[in-house]
């Protein structure tokens, strides 16, 4: 019971500490932004919390240039709203009208790791898991030996969708990402939607915390229980492969491989609690959720 009481006590807390934090700490709010809002009197989380999101609105379109570094209402409607759901530290939707993914076995969850470039880039590692009908994912893996093989991984990855039938796929920042990179190298399989799970998921419900890359809404939904790993960025699994390729380390390829692997269940686990958030939300947009997915 003390440890309880002691782990409550610590994020009351961290949330109270929250209140004095500069409006830089938001999600979507970069130099420009934080100038225009600090010029309008807004300098920390609990000020912009406790205003209206029209009436932040309204007084940014009255600067000279206000829509031009803010466009549309629903992007100040959801930097207030992180703000509340940060001091109260709860997630909270951003519109009633909020639609919940229809999960389906055959449905798939994908993953890649490359090297970036404006027109070639490589990809070394790929991971598709597909979702069986007891709920679990099978998880397959492509895995370049070099940057030449990244064409081949590419075939392979856009066979085993075909031959498997698969008619959505989700990812995590897939869009502008790997998708984006893919069609540099060759267009997608057709009769498949792709289903980015950033843009789709963030416009309805935001979460308290002050990134929105994968790992940190993971952590999140979880507790802070994400796994341990060797490699804990793209960028680090960039740097592990190209010591790979001078090494020929087995260890440092299943890294690699178990990596890539991660990200698959991550997105497929943010899926689940997605559709359990809203649900409960739905109801009762005062309710804390405490599930572990």
């Amino acid at each position: 019971m003390g440890n309880k009481n002691l782990k409550k006590a610590t994020i009351s807390e961290e949330v109270s500490s929250r209140k004095t934090l500069s409006i830089g700490h938001l999600p979507g709010v970069r130099a420009r932004r934080e100038e225009m809002l600090n010029n309008l009197g807004y300098l920390t989380l609990e000020q912009v919390a406790k205003v209206s999101p029209e009436k932040l609105w309204n007084q940014i379109i009255e600067t000279s240039k206000g829509k031009e570094v803010f466009q549309r209402l629903i992007d100040v409607k959801k930097i207030v709203y992180t703000a509340r759901s940060l001091l109260e530290d709860k997630p909270k939707l951003l519109s009633s009208d909020t639609s919940p993914l229809n999960l389906q076995a055959g449905d798939a969850f994908y993953d890649t790791e490359y090297k970036s470039h404006r027109t070639d880039p490589k990809f070394f590692s790929i991971s598709i898991g597909v979702l069986q009908k007891d709920g679990n994912l099978a998880i397959t893996n492509w895995f370049a030996e070099n940057y030449n093989k990244s064409v081949d991984i590419i075939r392979e990855f856009y066979e085993f969708i075909e031959d498997s039938g698969i008619k959505i796929m989700y990812g995590w920042g897939n869009r502008d990402g790997d998708n984006s990179n893919f069609k540099k190298v060759s267009p997608l399989p057709a009769g498949v939607t792709y289903c980015d799970l950033f843009h789709y998921i963030l416009p309805q419900i935001v979460l308290p915390v002050h990134s929105t890359r994968l790992k940190a809404i993971y952590s999140y939904i979880t507790h802070n229980t994400s796994p341990q790993t060797e490699i804990d960025s793209g960028r680090n699994a960039l740097m592990a492969f190209n010591k790979y390729l001078k090494t020929k380390d087995l260890g440092i390829k299943q890294n690699i491989i178990e990596y890539n692997q991660l990200d698959v269940e991550m997105v497929y686990r943010i899926a689940l609690w997605f559709n359990f958030a809203i649900s409960i939300l739905k109801k009762d947009a005062k309710k804390r959720i405490n599930v572990l997915l």
